[in-house]
């Protein structure tokens, strides 16, 4: 059930569709998690522990950072690093990579979320219609930033009806 007072004028659709991305990522988080571009930090809250890290100060941030390809952690500190819906937002994202690697216990996992390239494109044309759309990201694109960083998908995993992709990714 959808609480009026929080989204009172604010986006439901996207709020569920969040949810959604929450509920099929969580049960693939272990041990310490750190979920970057994190927004209202829901799956750290709903996981019961972990950092939040955002460049916004959303409420319920953890940590604020001004650029994700420096982290203010130490090395191998995460087993579980999660970037939901954002990975296409960055700037340098190989750079990201590269430093979640960095965070990410050496046999920690990485998941990153990205809904299909089409339904993407789309999505950020009728949801962001005043701004331009986000450049979405094709599996061989993904596959290529991924490599680029050291790291490797191992397994991915459809759900949202097909439209939407979990990618585990390990060094």
């Amino acid at each position: 059930m959808v609480r009026k007072e929080l989204y009172r004028g604010s986006d439901v659709v996207g709020w569920l569709l969040s949810e959604w991305r929450t509920r099929a990522v969580l049960p693939y988080v272990a041990g310490r998690l750190m979920d970057l571009a994190c927004g209202d930090n829901r799956l750290v809250r709903k996981y019961g522990s972990g950092v939040g890290v955002d460049i916004v100060p959303y409420r319920n941030v953890d940590t604020l950072c001004p650029d994700f390809s420096d982290l203010p952690f130490g090395d191998h500190e995460f087993d579980t690093v999660t970037i939901v819906a954002a990975l296409n937002y960055f700037d340098d994202p190989t750079a990201v990579l590269r430093e979640v690697g960095r965070v990410m216990r050496p046999d920690g996992t990485l998941l990153v979320t990205f809904l299909n390239q089409n339904v993407s494109k789309l999505w950020h044309r009728i949801k962001e219609r005043d701004i331009t759309p986000r450049p979405a990201f094709s599996e061989a694109e993904l596959a290529g930033c991924v490599q680029s960083a050291g790291l490797r998908i191992v397994r991915t995993r459809k759900f949202m009806f097909g439209v939407n992709v979990i990618y585990f990714i390990r060094k």
